[in-house]
Formats: C-alpha cells, structure tokens, sequence
C-alpha cells in the first residue's frame, strides 16, 4: 500500500504572519489569495485597499463587489474579542459597508452569537461574515490556508423579508426563490444571496473574468451559463482557440465579441425556466457547463 502523510494544522498563525497589518493584510489583499477568501464567502471582492481611514480610525482592508457595493475587512490574528466587534461596526457605518467580515484565529461562542444577531437584526442589504483562519501543510510542504465560515447570514429569511418589505414585483420574488433553490442545490455557490436579477455572476480567481448564470427575459424561457470577459486582449486570445474549447465543452458553445471583451455561451435548447418542476433539471445544467466553464477556459488564458 502507498504511504499516505498526515495533514498537519500550523496552530501558530504568527509563524507565518508576524504582524497583521504589515504581513497578514499585504498577504491578503493579493488578488490570488483574496480570491480564496472570496470564493469561502460566496461574494466577489475586487479593487482591495488596505489601511483606508474611517475618521481617526483605519479599516484593515476596504474593497468591492462587482456591482458597487462596499466590503471590509478586518483581520485578528487571536481569539475574537469585544474590541474588534466594536471595530466592524464603527468601520461599517462609516464606510456604509454591505458586506462585513472579521477573520480570526478562533471565534469565541459569545462573538458568533453576537455575529449571528446582528444578521438577524440589522437592514436586509448588511452582511456580516465571521470566519477563522487556518492553516495547513503536509510534512515539509508550505503552509496551506484555509477559510472556516463560523457565522454567516441567514440570507434566505432576509431575502424573504425583503421582498415583503418592499413589495417586490412577483418575477422578481420568483427569482430570489428560482436562485435560492439552486444555492441549496449545489455547493458551488457557497451560501451566496440570492439576487432578484435574471443573471447571478461567481468570480473564478480572477478579475478580469468571471461566469454568469442566466434565465432568458424572452421567450423561449430557458436558461444559459457564460464566460463573461471584461477585456478585448483576453477574449480576442481565447478566440483563436474557439475550435479546442468547443471540443472540449460542446459544439453548442458560441463566441459572442462586445464591445469591450466578450462572451463564450451555452444555452439550453427548452422553455423550462416557468415551469418549477423543471428547475432542478436547469441547476444540473448550471452545474455541469460552470465545472466544463472553470476547468477548460482559464486553461488557454496566458495572463
């Protein structure tokens, strides 16, 4: 039989970053590791900044969703305490942050309720996120991170009560159920909350690119999984080698330019998405072109 190592978790994280500021933040905020986070908390995080003041005070790291909305980050090399809880609200009402996350070492039982709470009971569009910070490796090898979301929100309850509150149009309480179920009923979306648009977009370690799900606003009401690229460079490069990825993916994949990048698409050929008998049939396609999507196309990006 093969020998198999042990997997090793490193309990001192300041064995790997002596100072959060100088070394965990700057470790951070680089979009390959950002992206590990983001990826663990189901939001898309891009245009980092670290150290931004919040009146005499500074957020460890201030950053973006792709559509706008403000997350920060506040990191705590130790067990959570009463000073960083302060710390996320004072930076979050200053910023008008819609996404708050607290990395720790390990989460107090007192701090995750507190955490827990305040998701429960704050405005439907504020998310707080506590996770801890671990770190692995294998004999010799690097230090391996990890992200263990201890609190999170309750975004199905919310989203619910947002479109009470507001008094949503019925295609657009449709979406936010259409949406929530397919988060329920696959683990690539990792506890994302649900949009009531007709798309929902998921970064794949990279800025520049990421891939959407859809639902047509036309009739035939299907549904269609895309590549989406921000930038002409990359899209006119992954077009020279349109042949290698449709035979890797599908013939029925097509290649769409726009103005400023570009779309490589795959749509289903039947008018399902009205009927919620077929939606799991829809969440198996979004699935299965997302894995085909994620595995094969970054694999021809050069940059």
């Amino acid at each position: 039989m093969s020998k198999i190592a042990k997997l090793q978790i490193i309990e001192d994280l300041r064995s790997v970053w002596k100072h959060e500021e100088r070394d965990f933040s700057q470790w951070l905020i680089r979009e390959e590791n950002l992206q590990i986070l983001a990826e663990e908390l189901g939001i898309d995080i891009i245009e980092p900044e670290s150290e931004v003041n919040v009146g005499p005070f500074s957020v460890d790291i201030k950053a973006e969703t792709e559509n706008g909305k403000v997350v920060i980050i506040e990191n705590q090399l130790e067990k959570t305490d009463h000073d960083h809880l302060g710390k996320i609200i004072t930076y979050a009402s200053g910023l008008e942050a819609e996404y708050i996350v607290w990395l720790v070492k390990r989460a107090r039982e007192e701090h995750r309720k507190a955490i827990d709470w305040l998701n429960e009971n704050t405005n439907s569009d504020i998310n707080f996120f506590l996770s801890e910070v671990k770190l692995y490796k294998i004999g010799d090898s690097l230090p391996a991170p990890k992200f263990e979301i201890v609190a999170n929100p309750n975004n199905w309850s919310k989203s619910v009560k947002t479109a009470q509150k507001n008094d949503l149009a019925p295609r657009e309480v449709k979406r936010l159920d259409f949406w929530q179920k397919f988060i329920d009923h696959t683990d690539i979306m990792n506890g994302r909350k649900p949009p009531k648009s007709h798309w929902f977009n998921i970064y794949i370690g990279s800025s520049d690119y990421h891939i959407s799900f859809l639902t047509s606003k036309q009739n035939p009401k299907g549904a269609a999984v895309e590549f989406y690229i921000k930038t002409d460079e990359i899209y006119n490069e992954l077009l020279q080698f349109e042949s290698e990825i449709k035979a890797g993916i599908s013939n029925r994949v097509w290649f769409n330019n726009k103005p400023t990048g570009g779309q490589i698409i795959i749509q289903t050929n039947k008018s399902i998405y009205d009927n919620e008998k077929h939606w799991p049939e829809i969440f198996d396609f979004y699935t299965e072109y997302y894995n085909k999507f994620k595995d094969i196309i970054p694999g021809y990006i050069n940059y």
